[in-house]
């Protein structure tokens, strides 16, 4: 186990390390750059919503199992509470937004371990959208009325005891959430859970690395971008994965473009009628079924199919009724087989063996109909009778 948490963490423990290893030999470190925090904070925002988009289709794909609704509620709150921080000049509401979106994204990225029978309940749009405005409300109460935060700046640009122990407790979520997924690679080494591990690992640490800065110092820095880190290592897993389905959709294309090119070439070249019925209504044939016919090219054939007379009895009379009881007995079995005279344009009759076969497309029931003329066998049975 063991083992596993360390093959599970070791993108999100290494640049902890070199990280910390910089920042040891630049103790006064100090850069305030108020842009790259922007750009830092606001796009891990953006890359926390798409996050959730995709874990959100994963789900309906069943890719997912549904207590990873929790991730898609961690990454909605994270990402409208820390844009709306990134937007927030340093302050009491920059602090406040911040701590309450550590804390509230990681309660929900604890919630993971819940069984699925409980996260079904949560498992609906409703749910999100109540969410998403409470996030958003909260944000523009926070900017509004900046003076009623707990988490806040000190006259020092320190960060008061509420902010380190809101960025605590949220640290601890996500080492939860990191356990889980710790725990779920080790049982079943998927590569979902590996990457999971990593950013909660991640983020966890951020957590917690909060209460060792101040304002724009090195250890500041140190957690803004292990959690930029984070998200980029999500992003990137699912990049790759959204790269993959396109290239395994490309392949089946690829491969259904040359079964449908093996089949034309079979379709027209076989030495046996093949027509394609819809209804009753001949929709399609190749060139040996318009010249068992005594059609001159396809669309004289289909041109007419409607009017085409049904098959014959032996016995030379029309029957309609056993024709469609054929088609029938298709429908209902998938397939059927027997033998039927029909007469050609010129009024000639011919002998075929006939196959029928149901074919389901595009919510329609196609019969797939192969004939193979046995005229000279009829001629020859009566001679030898």
């Amino acid at each position: 186990m063991l083992k596993s948490l360390w093959v599970t963490s070791y993108l999100a423990i290494i640049p902890m390390l070199l990280g910390g290893i910089i920042f040891y030999f630049l103790p006064t470190f100090h850069w305030n750059y108020q842009l790259f925090h922007v750009l830092l904070e606001g796009g891990g925002a953006l890359i926390a919503f798409t996050l959730a988009l995709f874990v959100t289709t994963m789900i309906k794909q069943q890719r997912l199992a549904i207590n990873y609704i929790w991730l898609i509620a961690c990454f909605i709150s994270m990402g409208i509470l820390d844009l709306a921080h990134s937007q927030t000049p340093p302050g009491q509401a920059f602090v406040w937004l911040h701590s309450s979106a550590t804390l509230i994204g990681g309660f929900f990225a604890a919630l993971i371990w819940l069984p699925e029978r409980i996260s079904k309940k949560f498992a609906h749009k409703e749910f999100l959208l109540i969410l998403t405005i409470i996030c958003i409300g909260f944000s523009i109460w926070s900017i509004v009325y900046p003076e009623m935060s707990l988490a806040m700046l000190d006259e020092h640009k320190k960060f008061t005891l509420s902010a380190a122990f809101f960025n605590l407790v949220g640290g601890i979520g996500f080492i939860v959430a990191w356990g889980y997924f710790a725990l779920k690679y080790h049982q079943q080494h998927h590569p979902d859970s590996f990457y999971f591990s990593n950013h909660f690992c991640l983020f966890g640490l951020a957590g917690l690395l909060f209460e060792t800065s101040i304002l724009w110092d090195g250890n500041w820095w140190l957690w803004h971008s292990l959690r930029a880190f984070a998200y980029f290592l999500l992003a990137l897993h699912f990049a790759q994965m959204y790269w993959n389905d396109l290239e395994g959709l490309k392949q089946k294309t690829n491969a259904l473009k040359q079964e449908k090119e093996r089949f034309e070439i079979l379709f027209e070249k076989s030495s046996y009628g093949i027509v394609l019925i819809e209804d009753g209504i001949f929709i399609d044939c190749n060139e040996q079924a318009f010249h068992m016919m005594g059609y001159d090219n396809k669309q004289a054939l289909l041109k007419h199919s409607g009017d085409l007379s049904p098959p014959y009895q032996p016995n030379g009379d029309l029957s309609s009724e056993k024709a469609n009881e054929m088609i029938l007995q298709c429908l209902q079995k998938g397939s059927n087989k027997f033998e039927w005279m029909h007469r050609k344009k010129n009024g000639d009759d011919f002998w075929v063996d006939v196959l029928l076969t149901k074919l389901n497309y595009q919510k329609k029931q196609i019969i797939h109909t192969v004939w193979r003329d046995i005229s000279k066998e009829k001629e020859a049975e009566k001679v030898k009778d």
